[in-house]
């Protein structure tokens, strides 16, 4: 590297005298003077000095520094003369002070200081490329270069047909590490690397003097030479060489280069300036990453750090206190279990021993223990995944279990990963394997936090997520809006609330607690319901603390501003986040008088957020949802009200909750529009913010940037263009209508929110248009080819009444194709959470039980690990997982690449198709399939009318359209764990006949193969589709009272009712049709009310 640093270091060392100057060049020397009339009255008032020039001065290193120097003056002695002490080192950065002093004749003396700032000189500093291969000492962990180029050593290099290097790093090992010298001038460098992966999940850690950056999960970016520049961070180097060393975390990636690039960081403590929140932090000062000051490096702002001299590398808590972090024992790897990282062989295979199963101990002993060395605890508990325990071995030492079977490792296992020890007797133990598939989650699977718990103290906490509102649940009129969402509903209009219920312990208080995103002027958190007046109306609605009137009612109390972490607790005094509190203390009941508080009292709540100045938007005043709580029960309940009762609502019975506690409560602002809309109503504090952020993603247009709800939601100008090349439309939302299906469209009408896949002859891609058909394409690309444009044709009316759908293909009709309109989304989460084994149990392949039933599992590979996975999304359930569904749509629909399918959908012989990567970043991806996982799942009305749901049973619906599962205690999101839900479905692949058949295959799917659709919100999918009349977004306001006559179902909207949709039914559906027609017609309307319950 260059460095261009020229200057001239000057050191000044001032004890000046200045005087004001004679022409004669002498000093004027005022004899003072007794002013007349003074007597002898002492002189007490000090002289004034003034500066010349500035008090506070900045100069680069190696400038010329002339003092611009001083005047004092008194009042009795006129003009004085002024010292100066104090040095400026021009050439060593730092902080100067220049301290001028005048004392006049009675002695009273002045002092003023000067600043001088000493920064660092502005140098040329040139961009360093580190090539993987240009590396000076390694640690491999096999022999010889599996890539056949550049060294004969050990490690592993081939050709790249990447720009910018001959050869890339490829075979990365965890472990493995290469060391570099590096020659770099003075500055703060961002670091970025070039890599590429298949299969993601790639992570390293690099390290010089000191400073360690660890990479972002690396992503699968398409291929082995499909590379991609992911940001590492940013560090501070001094002038001169330096150690730097890559160490990998885990592969398997290649890396091309390394690059450091001089970034503005004007108080140079290595912090880019634009991520600086302590842009003036003083020099060489200890900061985090933030740019604040951390004098213990503990990543814990000084400003809230209470134990401020935590030892290096300790784990703390929120106030920079160290904590005891558990030691794992046992880890996953491979789908097996594994030593974990504390163990005494970490990454080596455990094994179990059959001979213990007939004991409530270890049989393994003496020699036995010699060759199958048993897994011992580390510290107090066992840890690293679900299920572990442990047995004390005779020697008294405490042997590991899981499941209640001891652990053990083999001595014969030579390097992680063997299993030369699994045979007869001695077993691996395999984890998350459910058959022959992939759980998607298991035992190892990291868990948020729940929400609602009992606190060791006795106390019940529930933690919730809320958003600003345009009016109350129960408002009724035309121009009141509850479920729709207003303009800047992702912009600091979100809240955290928390309950601590002292009930339980015979105490007569609830604590409240809520965090805003914006300050509040007013602070309304309305309790206890009434209603008699207004559908607004709550009996407790309590002042401000410091303006309430009743001295013996408690008030709401603003805390402060900062930022709080999803334990309410405060982690920075910077931040843009408020916090309020409030004592319950009395039940304001609605028809007596106020009492203590008990446990088991229904108490509505309401946190309202009527905003000082929020930082975007103009529209001050929200409200917010109405929550049911039980006293003394963590958690909160969907509701249903009479409205003839003017008091708290009740919570909707267990049998009306299709989707557990994420249900949402009885609509009762008249937008029937909107149930497919709401978040869980047991969503999680921390999700409330990536909730709304996420259906921000869902509403973006991927080709303009805008926004399809409300004119002053701003444009997202990072998302303007990534639609495309080719698509099919270019947001989630334009399909998906209010988060449920599509409407079918005119005969003539363009089927832009549709999906054509299509295959050659033998089912493979079209070798010119790709697996998906996608008819629009991007305005400023140019020399694109259209893949043809696709209308609906006149339907075929059959002598059932029934209608079958034709097709009109601009570009030739597909050798073969299947036709699918776009989905309802809600419940995905929970469908997600199903565990693998309760949807394998009704698999009945060859139908042993010949019920003429015979549900197939789909069989889907994930796109990031490769695995085989069980299929659950898409109507022949051809994805694993909703971040694989999610990533899929944007590909084939949207024509947007993420790091799960970075490759465009393309022909074998196409061109134009657009390059791979990611266009989409992972954060947003993952904030929209966070969004689609928490909507809120209708409630089941008429829950207690059984006649219909006993016929749904004994005509055979529900053995296929099964009715209840528990969802996995394993799935990462609290609010979807161990659910009990009425989806309706088996998740299985079933023969519907002839009639419904396509003629193109999926995955192991035939053309008449189906997956079983789930039902609940089956009854509101008329009224999410066509009767928004309180519209707000484009969609809603462009409907017209033809659109009823759009409603479609079925994969492909050929069914105008639901029981039309019955009647298509053949296949392994054929007898249960038959059966309801064979009904008498008060059964079928019986069967049809249930069905419409849902």
């Amino acid at each position: 590297m260059e460095i261009n640093n020229k200057f001239r270091a000057l050191t000044l060392t001032l004890s000046l005298t200045l005087a004001a100057c004679s022409g004669s060049g002498e000093p004027d020397v005022t004899t003072p003077t007794q002013p007349p009339g003074t007597g002898t009255q002492p002189d007490t008032t000090a002289p004034v000095i003034t500066l010349a020039g500035e008090t506070s001065m900045t100069l680069e290193q190696g400038q010329t520094f002339a003092d611009p120097g001083a005047s004092a003056s008194d009042n009795i002695d006129g003009t004085l003369q002024v010292s100066v002490t104090g040095t400026v080192d021009t050439a060593t950065v730092g902080v100067y002070e220049l301290v001028y002093t005048a004392v006049d004749a009675a002695g009273n003396q002045t002092t003023l200081t000067r600043t001088v700032n000493v920064i660092a000189a502005a140098v040329e500093v040139k961009t360093l490329r580190v090539q993987a291969q240009s590396y000076n000492n390694f640690e491999d962990s096999d022999v010889g270069n599996n890539g056949g180029h550049f060294s004969n050593d050990n490690v592993d290099f081939e050709a790249t047909s990447d720009t910018g290097g001959e050869y890339n790093l490829g075979w990365t090992v965890a472990g493995e590490w290469l060391e570099y010298t590096i020659d770099v001038s003075s500055a703060t460098y961002s670091v970025d690397a070039r890599v590429a992966s298949e299969v993601g999940r790639g992570q390293f850690r690099l390290d010089v003097d000191g400073q360690t950056l660890e990479s972002p999960t690396l992503p699968n970016t398409g291929g082995w030479q499909a590379f991609q520049t992911v940001d590492v961070g940013s560090l501070k180097l001094s002038s001169g060489q330096h150690t730097l060393r890559l160490t990998i975390l885990g592969g398997d990636f290649n890396l091309n280069w390394i690059e450091f690039n001089a970034i503005a960081d004007a108080d140079g403590d290595g912090v880019a300036d634009g991520s600086d929140v302590c842009p003036a932090t003083q020099t060489g000062a200890s900061v985090g990453s933030n740019g604040c000051p951390d004098s213990d490096s503990d990543g814990v702002d000084d400003s809230v750090d209470t134990c401020p001299e935590t030892l290096a590398q300790a784990r703390v808590d929120a106030q920079g206190c160290a904590v005891v972090e558990p030691l794992n024992e046992v880890a996953a790897a491979n789908n097996i279990l594994v030593g974990g990282a504390d163990s005494s062989q970490p990454g080596f295979t455990l094994y179990v021993f059959d001979s213990d199963l007939e004991s409530d101990s270890s049989t393994c002993y003496d020699g036995c223990a010699t060759n199958w060395p048993p897994l011992l605890l580390a510290d107090d508990d066992a840890s690293g995944v679900a299920s572990l325990a442990t047995i004390t071995r005779t020697d008294g030492t405490q042997q590991v279990t899981y499941n209640g079977r001891p652990l053990y490792f083999y001595a014969g296992d030579q390097n992680p990963g063997d299993t030369n020890g699994d045979g007869s007797v001695w077993h691996i133990v395999e984890l998350g394997l459910v058959g022959d598939f992939v759980a998607l989650y298991n035992e190892s699977t990291q868990l948020a936090p729940i929400a609602s718990f009992w606190r060791e103290d006795g106390v019940a906490v529930t933690r919730l997520a809320d958003r600003g509102r345009d009016r109350h649940a129960k408002d009724i009129t035309f121009q009141d809006h509850y479920d729709h969402f207003l303009a800047h509903y992702w912009e600091y209009r979100t809240a955290r609330i928390q309950l601590e219920d002292y009930t339980p312990l015979g105490q007569s208080l609830i604590k409240v607690t809520w965090i805003t995103e914006a300050e509040l002027g007013a602070r309304e958190f309305r309790v206890w319901y009434n209603g008699l007046t207004t559908t607004g109306q709550f009996n407790f609605n309590p002042q401000k603390e410091e303006e309430k009137v009743n001295p013996n009612e408690t008030g709401t109390v603003y805390v402060g501003r900062g930022t709080w972490d999803d334990n309410f607790e405060k982690v920075s005094e910077e931040g843009h986040q408020f916090k309020y509190t409030l004592d319950i203390v009395d039940e304001w009941q609605s028809n007596g008088p106020i009492i203590p508080l008990t446990t088991g009292r229904r108490m509505e709540f309401e946190a309202s957020q009527f905003l000082l100045s929020p930082p975007a938007g103009t529209r001050l005043n929200y409200y917010g949802t109405t929550f049911l709580y039980l006293t003394g029960q963590p958690g909160v309940h969907p509701f249903e009200w009479d409205r003839s009762e003017f008091d708290d609502s009740y919570p909707i019975a267990a049998k009306g909750l299709s989707g557990g506690d994420t249900t949402l409560g009885y609509n009762y602002s008249e937008e029937p529009a909107g149930r497919f809309m709401g978040m869980a109503t047991n969503m999680s504090s921390e999700n409330a913010q990536p909730w709304v952020e996420g259906r921000r993603v869902h509403h973006t247009d991927f080709e303009t940037g805008e926004h399809d709800e409300r004119d002053d939601n701003i444009v997202w100008t990072e998302q303007i263009g990534k639609a495309g090349p080719h698509y099919i439309n270019q947001s989630c939302a334009n399909c998906h209508i209010r988060n449920g299906r599509a409407l079918v469209a005119d005969v003539g009408g363009s089927l832009d929110k549709w999906v054509f896949k299509i295959g050659d002859e033998n089912g493979e891609p079209d070798p010119l248009k790709g697996r998906v058909l996608q008819p629009e394409m991007a305005d400023d690309v140019a020399g694109l080819t259209s893949e043809g444009n696709v209308t609906l044709g006149m339907w075929s009316e059959l002598e059932n009444g029934l209608r079958s759908p034709n097709y009109v293909f601009t570009g030739g009709t597909p050798t073969q194709f299947s036709a699918r309109i776009a989905p309802q989304l809600v419940g995905l989460g929970l469908l997600e959470a199903i565990p693998e084994a309760d949807i394998l149990a009704w698999v009945d392949s060859n139908d042993a039980d010949s019920d003429g039933i015979s549900g197939r599992a789909a069989e889907v590979t994930d796109p990031v690990t490769g695995d085989k996975r069980l299929g659950r999304f898409g109507y022949k359930a051809s994805t694993a997982s909703l971040l694989h569904q999610v990533a899929a749509a944007f590909n084939t629909d949207i024509g947007v690449t993420s790091s799960v399918m970075p490759t465009p959908d393309c022909g074998s012989e196409q061109s134009g198709c657009g390059e791979s990567g990611a266009e989409i970043d992972d954060e947003n991806l993952n904030k929209l399939v966070k969004y689609i996982a928490l909507l809120g799942v209708p409630a089941r009305r008429d829950y207690d009318d059984v006649e219909g749901e006993n016929l749904f049973t004994e005509i055979g619906c529900a053995d296929c359209h099964r009715p209840s599962y528990t969802t996995s205690a394993f799935h990462p999101m609290a609010e979807l764990r161990s659910q009990t839900i009425y989806p309706y479905t088996d998740m299985l692949l079933h023969d519907m006949g002839e009639g419904l058949a396509d003629n193109l295959a999926d995955g192991n799917a035939s053309g008449a193969e189906w997956r079983t659709a789930p039902l609940w919100g089956l009854g509101h999918a008329t009224d999410v589709m066509v009767r928004d009349e309180k519209a707000n977004d484009s969609v809603s306001l462009a409907q017209s009272a033809d659109d009823i006559n759009r409603v479609g179902y079925l994969h492909d909207g050929r069914a105008r009712t639901i029981e039309e949709a019955i009647l298509w039914h053949g296949g392994e559906g054929q007898a249960s049709k038959l059966a309801y027609e064979a009904l008498e017609d008060a059964q079928q309307l019986a069967l049809l009310k249930f069905l419409e319950s849902l």
